[in-house]
């Protein structure tokens, strides 16, 4: 229910005041005292307030001490100032003016816009509110958004670093990879001490890349005792306490696909931020299945050489099995019917001499045929510049 206030020092008005609030349904009070008016508006809700000329000499100032200390009520004056004073009044804080003279009607409508104004104010305060919480959540999620912008700029510096690094590592051998790994481990921790190992032997870790000074640490012996890939396994990643000039710890970022584990990447330090975690992880598992695919393709490589190889021993010793027949069958020919000719020519030396030389020729050939049975492995030498032929040496039999 809608109170009202009669702030004056005589009761002339007091029956019309009270008459108006009875009729409208108001509650009302009446206080004659400075003292129990600001006790009374401080501590009670008060929707309007009708002070008489008289009642305090500073008008405006009582009533910009009790809006400071949260008084929200209506003011309505009623005096006899002139039109300079209404206007300044109107102007610091009151509500309306009404001269001393008034009507009833006047005051009743004047009490009565006074209250809708003041459930108008209070909505313009409550919207003002809002409006305010609005704004500070703005503010609030234009920061978060500005941290983000942040954070996805570090992202695509990233992406972009990674796909120019699968580029590079695509183009390249595997000699030239510790130097692909260094330049783009150091181009984000060029402040921290790194290690980049590979794997030459199982279970033996050997330093292919490292930013740290020859005088702190004995790289040899540097991870004797250390785990590596216990440490860098697929499900947690570890750290490890390495002696240089002094003792650090170290991140572990394996470089490792399915079961092939290939080395490790070791950052200094016991945190990391998350954009750089996920640099180290797109880089270690890139890498691991570079060098995972390189050494397939030299497998694949091997065993097509390989192939290849036996093949061409297989092709060979069938032709050498084909010329061993061809030989021997025609070399069989030749020493019956050479053998015949020499019943008939006892007498002549000279035929004879060439006779010991056909003899020696077969006797090469027949060599050169046993040396065809007994080939198991085919090898060449060199005939001719860029023409190769078998190779039946003595070592070639075994």
């Amino acid at each position: 229910m809608e109170s009202v206030v009669l702030l004056s020092n005589d009761k002339k008005n007091l029956k019309l005041v009270s008459s108006i609030c009875k009729e409208y349904g108001y509650i009302f009070f009446y206080i004659d005292s400075l003292e129990e008016a600001k006790k009374f508006l401080l501590n009670e809700k008060v929707t309007v307030v009708v002070m008489e000329a008289g009642f305090i000499s500073s008008p405006i100032a009582f009533i910009q001490t009790m809006r400071n200390f949260g008084c929200d009520a209506s003011f309505i004056y009623i005096g006899d100032g002139d039109r300079n004073e209404v206007r300044f009044f109107l102007k610091n804080g009151f509500y309306d003016y009404l001269n001393s003279d008034f009507e009833k009607i006047e005051l009743a409508t004047s009490i009565e816009e006074a209250i809708e104004n003041k459930y108008a104010f209070e909505g313009i305060r409550s919207l003002a509110e809002e409006l305010e919480k609005s704004n500070e959540k703005l503010i609030q999620r234009t920061k978060e958004l500005e941290i983000e912008k942040i954070h996805l700029n570090e992202i695509v510096d990233v992406l972009k670093l990674i796909d120019n690094f699968v580029k590079d590592l695509n183009k390249s051998d595997f000699e030239k990879i510790p130097d692909i790994i260094d330049s783009y481990i150091s181009v984000r921790f060029q402040d921290r001490y790194y290690i980049i190992t590979k794997v030459y032997e199982e279970n033996k870790e050997d330093i292919s890349v490292t930013n740290i000074p020859d005088k702190f640490a004995k790289f040899d012996t540097l991870f004797k005792g250390i785990d590596l890939k216990r440490l860098g396994n697929n499900e947690s990643r570890g750290k490890v306490k390495l002696k240089l000039d002094k003792e650090y710890f170290f991140l572990v970022y394996p470089i490792w696909y399915e079961d092939n584990y290939f080395g490790s990447i070791l950052i200094e330090g016991n945190m990391i931020e998350e954009y750089d975690d996920f640099y180290l992880t797109l880089i270690s598992e890139h890498l691991a299945l570079n060098v995972f695919n390189k050494k397939l393709l030299i497998d694949l490589q091997e065993a097509k050489d390989k192939l290849l190889e036996t093949e061409r021993q297989k092709t060979l010793l069938n032709l050498a099995v084909s010329l061993n027949h061809i030989i021997n069958n025609n070399l069989l020919g030749i020493s019956l019917n050479f053998e015949y000719i020499k019943k008939f020519c006892n007498d002549d030396n000279e035929l004879h001499k060439s006779f010991d030389i056909i003899e020696k020729n077969i006797d090469t050939i027949k060599k050169v045929v046993e040396k065809l049975q007994k080939v198991k492995d085919i090898k060449t030498e060199e005939y001719l510049p860029g023409i190769n032929m078998l190779k039946l040496s003595e070592e070639s039999e075994n």
